[in-house]
């Protein structure tokens, strides 16, 4: 749950980073590890056009997902503090790795 001068910082700025929410160590490992198993499953697509990495075979490039990226969007921790600024009635629309590789 976000603070009162939280939601005003979302509100004035348009983002705003929870002073009482960390992912640990080991959620940020398997975050890690579920992008790079998207990568290696989907070497036909672009790194940076991974969409909807949270559903299996999902559309409009017939991903291979990975359901770490359901269980994060899905999380009540991550919810409580969407809920804060744009209230209870969420619908997940999509999703979007933005993974820039070198070159």
């Amino acid at each position: 749950m976000l603070t009162d001068a939280e939601i005003e910082a979302y509100r004035r700025d348009g983002y705003v980073i929870p002073a009482g929410f960390r992912l640990g160590s080991g959620e940020l490992e398997t975050l890690r590890s579920a992008v790079e198993q998207v990568l290696r499953d989907n070497p036909a697509i672009e790194p940076d056009r991974v969409i909807n990495p949270h559903l299996d075979r999902g559309r409009p490039y017939r991903l291979r997902g990975h359901r770490t990226f359901h269980d994060i969007v899905h999380d009540d921790r991550i919810l409580d503090i969407a809920e804060s600024v744009v209230g209870p009635d969420l619908v997940l629309l999509f999703t979007h790795l933005f993974c820039k590789t070198p070159r």
